[in-house]
């Protein structure tokens, strides 16, 4: 007996579905079903309008996987039994679409350019060839993004480009992470753009340590969203919050079961000093504290995955000089980068800084293995925010990664961050990232690829 292929089914009737389909009416099942949390229910009734509501849910489903496709069907049967029928009808196609057209695209697209070098197909490709997996009678180890509905973003992030990947390098190989599960992980943003001085502080300090407003920190917000769910990540965002809340948000996400994950991506945007990064209430919070949340010993549902730590904020005060390049026949960046122009006019090409950010990271041991932080700006310098587009390490990290994702592992995406970064700005206000790493393997991300 073929399983149903809800997925296709599904695509084939969008249009239906989202005319039809009462958000309201099947919520509260998706979350007893534990197909949604929280977080997810009210990311759904955020939509103003019921059909905005309807391409919020559908869009989470399809990204879910099949077993969750599989209750929101039974789902419907409970409370809207004509999609029920309409979702359980047989579509024209959908057995190729869902056997041989996937194996056969995989095979050509992994092995097309490697086989005379490659003689044994990898464990994955062999278990998709099976004649039989489960109850089917056609089985894959990936399913391709035509196999579900377009995302909202479709197309945002380039997909994988196997001519530009080496032959030796495939998603299971041994130095490779894993990075097949969907969603891949959590990605969780905080940032803090409104700040308030701390109860404890004197006036005197108050005087010394103004926080200014980080305008232009919530275009940050958005891109990085947009990015990260279109890599496939669950995506939680935090805005303005204090020390003991943003305490209690990292203890929480490093206590959640993450062994259907295979990263965890933290985002940090704020202003900072002396190793410490300050909540919107004014108090602080140490850098290295952060960190040792998510250590192996501390968060064992992530151990040997990889960690990664983004921070927008300064590292200090002394801002970075440009000096004339002596390479051979330099010239001037070619890569389009639209989103990563400061063509402001006034106030320093309207770029603000996170000021004070000073991390200082202990050297690592086994316990800290897996875990890349990536710095905006060097130890002592500071970072550069646009008040209206966003921070340049931001905007060039979701460039890199739209363009460089779909065939470039992680370290060289941050290379080529850095290089952007460098060249953006005046002679007296410079920036260069700076990426540091006890990640053991390669970590590609894979864009549209996943494991059933």
């Amino acid at each position: 007996m073929e399983i149903p292929n809800y997925a296709y089914r599904l695509r084939i009737n969008h249009d239906k579905v989202l005319r039809d389909l009462e958000p309201g009416k099947i919520l509260s099942l998706l979350y007893q079903a534990e197909v949604f949390d929280l977080d997810d229910k009210d990311e759904v009734k955020a939509g103003i309008t019921r059909k905005k509501q309807a391409e919020i849910l559908l869009d989470k489903i399809v990204r879910s996987g099949y077993q969750n496709l599989v209750k929101f069907v039974n789902a419907l049967q409970n409370t809207q039994p004509h999609l029920h029928r309409l979702l359980q009808e047989p579509v024209h196609g959908e057995e190729q679409a869902e056997g041989d057209r996937r194996i056969n695209d995989i095979t050509r697209q992994l092995y097309t350019t490697s086989l005379s070098t490659h003689h044994e197909l990898p464990n994955c490709i062999n278990k998709a060839l099976r004649p039989k997996i489960g109850n089917t009678d056609r089985g894959a180890a990936f399913c391709q993004p035509s196999d579900a509905l377009p995302p909202q973003d479709e197309g945002f992030v380039k997909p994988i480009d196997w001519n530009k990947i080496p032959s030796h390098i495939r998603p299971d190989s041994k130095h490779v992470y894993p990075m097949m599960s969907i969603p891949r992980g959590i990605a969780l943003i905080i940032n803090n753009e409104v700040f308030r001085h701390s109860a404890d502080m004197t006036e005197k300090e108050k005087q010394n340590e103004e926080l200014e407003v980080r305008l232009g920190s919530d275009a940050d917000v958005q891109s990085l969203e947009t990015l990260y769910e279109a890599l496939d990540f669950k995506v939680k965002t935090e805005r303005n919050v204090g020390r003991e809340k943003i305490l209690k948000i990292l203890d929480d996400v490093s206590h959640e079961d993450h062994s259907q994950y295979d990263c965890f991506v933290l985002w940090l945007m704020s202003h900072g000093q002396n190793g410490l990064f300050y909540g919107a209430d004014g108090d602080t919070v140490p850098i290295e504290t952060v960190r040792d949340f998510f250590s192996n010993a501390n968060c064992p549902s992530l151990s040997g995955k990889p960690k990664l730590i983004f921070i927008q904020a300064c590292r200090g005060k002394r801002r970075e000089k440009g000096v004339a390049s002596d390479a051979p026949n330099a010239t001037a960046p070619q890569s389009p980068q639209p989103s990563t122009n400061d063509d402001l006019s006034g106030n320093a090409n309207g770029e603000a800084t996170d000021k004070g950010f000073n991390f200082q990271v202990k050297k690592t041991i086994a316990d800290h293995a897996d875990i890349l932080i990536a710095n905006a700006t060097i130890s002592g310098y500071a970072a550069f925010r646009n008040m209206e587009k966003g921070s340049r390490f931001v905007r060039c990290v979701v460039e890199v990664f739209k363009e460089m994702a779909g065939y470039e592992e992680i370290l060289g995406m941050l290379t080529e961050v850095n290089r952007r970064v460098s060249a953006m700005g005046e002679v007296h206000e410079k920036q260069v990232s700076e990426p540091s790493t006890t990640l053991t393997k390669k970590l590609f991300f894979w864009p549209g690829l996943q494991q059933i």
